[in-house]
C-alpha cells in the first residue's frame, strides 16, 4: 500500500467516525439537558433488557435442564428538586464553619420486570417492553397524582436494538399512546447504536447476583417466579440512605449525582389470564406487580426485521391529542408456513387508524425546536454532522 492509498483510506474512515462520535456527544449533551429540565410533571426513563439469567442449581442432577428468565430493566428519575445541605469548612485560622449549601437531586426508581422464557433471547422483545412501560406509565400516573401532580410527559431513553426498540410495533405504543393515557405524550430516544451504556445496564446484574448468591446459602430460584419472589423479598427496597441523607441535610447527599437509587421494585409477567389468577392467589399481597403479556394479536415484525432506513433515527414523539377515527385499510399479516415453503403476504380489509408522530434523526431541545419541530430558528442548525 502507498502513502497515498494510506492517507486516502484514513480520509474515508475519518469521514465515517467524525459524525458518528459527533452524534454520540450530542445524544449525550440531550440527556443532560433532561436531566437539568426535567419537569414536575414529567418522567425520565433508562431501559434495556438485562441477559437472560441462566438458573443453574449449585448441585445438579444428572441430565437436568437449566432453566432461564427475562429481565427487563427500568430505571425512572422523577422530582426534580433542591435540597439542603451543610457542610464543614476549615478557614486559614483553623476555625471550622458550618456553611448550607442548595444542590439539585432526582428521585430515582429501579424496577426489574421478570417473565419466564424457555430458551435464551425469547421474550427480550418489543411486546414485552411495551407491556412495562403501560405497567410503569400507569404506575406514575397514579402516583404523581397522589402527589397533586397530572402526569403529562414521558421521555424515554433506550438502544437502537431493532427487535425490542426500533419496530413498528414499539413506535405504534409510542403514537397511539393517547388511546390508553389521554392528555400523556411519549418522547422515545434512540441511543447511538453501540453507544448506551449507563446505570440502567449496571443495575441489570444485582438480580442475576442476588440469585447466585441466594443460591450458594441454599435458596434455590428454579424459575422466573421464584426468582420475583426471592427478589422481592431480598433485594426490593422502599427506603435507601439518601432519603436520610436528605431529611438530615447530610453533606453526603452531594454523591447521590443522577443515579443514586431511591427504590427498587419488582414484578413479574405472565402470558394469559389463567396463569395471572393462579399466581394472585398463591400471592394475593403481590396482585398489583403480576401483569399480563397477551401475545395472541401481536402485530407481525416482518419476518423479525426492523423498519429500513431507521438506523440514523433517534427520536419518535406522540403529537395525537384525541383518538383518530376508523376507517378502511388494509391489515397485513403473515401464515404460519411449514418449512422451506413460501407464502404471500395476504391482505385483509380490516378497520385502521392512523396515528401522526414527529421524528428526528437529530432530536433537538432547544426551545424554538420545543415550540415547533419543524423551525428554522433552531440555534444548532450549524451543528457538524
Amino acid at each position: 500500500m502507498t502513502a497515498k492509498e494510506l492517507m486516502d483510506n484514513f480520509e474515508a474512515q475519518t469521514n465515517i467516525v467524525i459524525p458518528h462520535v459527533a452524534e454520540i456527544y450530542w445524544i449525550k449533551h440531550l440527556q443532560g439537558i433532561d436531566f437539568a429540565r426535567l419537569p414536575k410533571d414529567c418522567i425520565l426513563i433508562f431501559t434495556d433488557f438485562a441477559a437472560s439469567m441462566c438458573l443453574r442449581a449449585f448441585q445438579a442432577k444428572n441430565s437436568s435442564v437449566d432453566a432461564h428468565a427475562v429481565c427487563a430493566n427500568f430505571v425512572v428519575i422523577w422530582n426534580r428538586r433542591i435540597a439542603k445541605v451543610k457542610e464543614k469548612e476549615k478557614d486559614e485560622n483553623g476555625v471550622i464553619t458550618e456553611e448550607e449549601r442548595d444542590i439539585q437531586i432526582w428521585t430515582v426508581d429501579v424496577h426489574h420486570f421478570f417473565a419466564e422464557t424457555f430458551s435464551k433471547g425469547k421474550k427480550s422483545d418489543h411486546a414485552m417492553h411495551n407491556r412495562c412501560l403501560k405497567a410503569i406509565i400507569a404506575h406514575y400516573k397514579a402516583l404523581l397524582q397522589s402527589h397533586g401532580i397530572t402526569l403529562r410527559q414521558v421521555i424515554i431513553w433506550t438502544d437502537n436494538a431493532p427487535h425490542q426498540y426500533r419496530c413498528r410495533q414499539t413506535f405504534i405504543q409510542v403514537a397511539s399512546v393517547e388511546a390508553h393515557f389521554p392528555g400523556i405524550k411519549i418522547t422515545h430516544r434512540l441511543a447511538v447504536v453501540d453507544n448506551f451504556k449507563g446505570n440502567h445496564d449496571a443495575v441489570g446484574k444485582d438480580p442475576s447476583r442476588k440469585v447466585k448468591e441466594l443460591e450458594l446459602q441454599g435458596t434455590r430460584s428454579p424459575n422466573a417466579w421464584m426468582v420475583f419472589l426471592n427478589c422481592d423479598k431480598h433485594l426490593a427496597t422502599t427506603d435507601t440512605h439518601w432519603r436520610k441523607y436528605e431529611r438530615e441535610g447530610d453533606a453526603r447527599l452531594k454523591h447521590k449525582g443522577h443515579y443514586g437509587m431511591d427504590s427498587r421494585t419488582v414484578w413479574y409477567v405472565v402470558e394469559n389470564e389463567e396463569d395471572r389468577v393462579r399466581r394472585v392467589a398463591d400471592q394475593p399481597d403481590l396482585a398489583g406487580r403480576i401483569l399480563v403479556c397477551d401475545r395472541t394479536f401481536i402485530q407481525d415484525t416482518v419476518g423479525g426485521k426492523c423498519i429500513k432506513d431507521t438506523t440514523q433515527l433517534h427520536e419518535v414523539r406522540s403529537v395525537a391529542t384525541s383518538v383518530p377515527p376508523t376507517k378502511e385499510g388494509i391489515i397485513q399479516t403473515f401464515l404460519p408456513v411449514a418449512k422451506n415453503r413460501k407464502t404471500e403476504r395476504p391482505e385483509i380489509i380490516g378497520l385502521i387508524r392512523d396515528w401522526g408522530v414527529v421524528v428526528c434523526d437529530l432530536p433537538c431541545n432547544c426551545k424554538e425546536c420545543i415550540k415547533d419541530p419543524d423551525t428554522l430558528l433552531c440555534p444548532y442548525l450549524s451543528f457538524p454532522i
